[in-house]
């Protein structure tokens, strides 16, 4: 799986895309939620899915984020791909 994702980080740049960074996380397993001041363990949510770890890829175009995400080898899921939110600075 590690040979997997090491060919995928390669493959960015082939489709003029940039990794700006990703990293594996922990399972949810390992969480610890809030809701407003109240902390619990264990994940906010019950799913069948757990997100296992992101990478952050900037592309040209959205259809260039597609082609990419689908080269994002996903054994035990599926890739959600997702913009990043603009904030306003200042």
């Amino acid at each position: 799986m590690f040979a997997a994702h090491q060919r995928f980080a390669a493959q960015v740049g082939e489709y003029g895309g940039k990794l700006l960074g990703g990293k594996a996380i922990e399972p949810t397993a390992t969480a610890v939620s809030f809701r407003g001041e109240q902390a619990s363990d264990g994940p906010f949510v019950t799913t069948p899915l757990a997100v296992c770890g992101y990478y952050l890829i900037e592309a040209a175009d959205l259809d260039t984020a597609k082609a990419i995400a689908q080269l994002c080898p996903a054994k035990f899921g599926g890739v959600e791909l997702r913009p990043v939110r603009p904030t306003p600075v200042g």
